[in-house]
């Protein structure tokens, strides 16, 4: 993938107001990094720049085996198009580039109303708060003693304060101030940590769901503004069900 110059002029949602396209097969591509998770981590806290970011944010996701081909293979379905990273990319600047990086992004209750309120309950996290703090709290910890796994890659990089990879327990709640790339990750993890297997045997909906997650990892990621991203993610509704209404040999729309 060759980096992005594409401006946050909602590139992304010109791509998936394509929806049709989403019932189609993601290739997953084969890369490797020759980087440890507490060197990308560290890259991407210094990042301040689109370029530097685009980069950054490329090596996490190989590290983490989001979109790529990975030892686990837990998040290779989640390929992150050119735009997308671009769109994280110039989120991930304006965060750490604010004189309060807390405005930046909203707290993780706050982005659970809205999803739950946007998305008509078609993809909510399906847990209280208190339990999803409680799993990721617990999934972290057990990721540090095995950092270099890429599922566990993925978890420290949420966890990680700064540059800083916790040397224990990592405290994490509700009001934790978390980056642009953080609370993209975190979308995947919960996602995965909780799915019900619904559409497990029916890939065209099962690559419906995947484009739908991941829309919604990058609304919550790049929009700190309560209106804008609840209209992002009812953008995001809107292209799912498309999508799912294309699934013609499955029966269409699941209500």
């Amino acid at each position: 993938m060759s980096v992005a110059t594409t401006k946050r002029t909602g590139a992304v949602w010109g791509i998936i107001a394509a929806a049709a396209v989403w019932s189609g097969c993601n290739e997953v591509p084969t890369a490797e990094i020759d980087m440890t998770t507490a060197e990308v981590v560290a890259e991407l806290a210094a990042a301040t720049t689109p370029a530097a970011a685009d980069q950054a944010i490329r090596n996490v996701l190989i590290k983490s085996g989001v979109g790529v081909r990975s030892s686990d293979g837990r998040y290779e379905e989640f390929v992150v198009s050119d735009a997308e990273i671009a769109e994280l990319a110039q989120a991930h600047v304006d965060f750490m580039t604010a004189v309060s990086p807390g405005a930046r992004i909203s707290d993780l209750h706050g982005s659970m109303l809205d999803l739950a309120e946007a998305t008509d309950g078609r993809w909510e996290f399906r847990a209280s708060l208190d339990q999803i703090l409680r799993d990721l709290q617990q999934a972290s910890s057990t990721a540090l003693a095995s950092p270099e796994r890429p599922a566990n890659a993925l978890l420290v990089t949420i966890v990680a304060e700064g540059a800083a990879v916790p040397q224990g327990p990592p405290l994490y709640d509700g009001t934790t101030v978390r980056s642009p790339v953080q609370t993209f990750l975190l979308t995947l993890w919960v996602h995965k940590h909780f799915d019900d297997g619904k559409f497990a045997e029916q890939k065209c909906r099962s690559n419906c769901m995947v484009e739908f997650v991941k829309a919604i990892g990058v609304c919550q990621a790049i929009h700190h503004d309560h209106k804008a991203r609840r209209d992002c993610l009812e953008a995001a509704l809107a292209a799912f069900k498309t999508c799912l209404d294309g699934c013609h040999d499955q029966g269409g729309v699941v209500t």
